[in-house]
């Protein structure tokens, strides 16, 4: 009675339950929903995404909208994949993140690593530190913060940046 593993990518969900199709069905028997549903934690997950009926056997029914494709059984283990129809907000919004990444000045970046490292600066030592005009960087702080990179957190004298990415290779 292990529970399964749930694994969410960008283009799909994958759910591995843990255990082997019973010793007295063939694959053929599992795909036509012969099956007495074994994990009751693996039904419950494909009731709630309606991909099976209470009875827990919801075989046919993802072998009828994914094909028997959808299912791989390897040592021990069956894996049903099972691909999304649709972009997730969290892919759309990561790839928008990397797209403005993209496009950032030098400059920009600079001040992000900077403050990454150094979160209670003021924009007068960064300015001094990375050799940018003062103006410059109050210029290149409000737009950080308007693409929601960085953001400030309390007052200007004891305060402290917050660096809203991290995953960018040239930070």
């Amino acid at each position: 009675m292990i529970p399964p593993s749930v694994f969410i990518f960008d283009d799909r969900i994958e759910v591995v339950s843990y255990g082997d199709i019973p010793y007295n069905l063939s694959k053929e028997d599992f795909y036509n929903g012969s099956s007495v549903p074994i994990n009751k934690t693996l039904k419950d997950i494909f009731v709630s995404l309606g991909l099976a009926e209470q009875s827990g056997h919801g075989v046919p029914v993802i072998v009828s909208n994914y094909g028997k494709g959808a299912f791989s059984f390897e040592s021990c283990t069956i894996k049903v994949t099972i691909p999304f129809a649709f972009e997730p907000g969290f892919v759309i919004g990561r790839k928008a993140k990397e797209n403005i990444l993209q496009r950032l000045t030098d400059n920009q970046i600079s001040v992000l690593k900077f403050l990454r490292d150094n979160p209670t600066s003021t924009q007068i030592e960064i300015a001094e530190k990375l050799n940018i005009s003062v103006p410059g960087v109050k210029k290149i702080v409000l737009r950080l913060q308007e693409l929601e990179l960085l953001s400030r957190e309390g007052s200007k004298k004891a305060g402290y940046w917050i660096v809203k990415v991290y995953c960018d290779s040239r930070l």
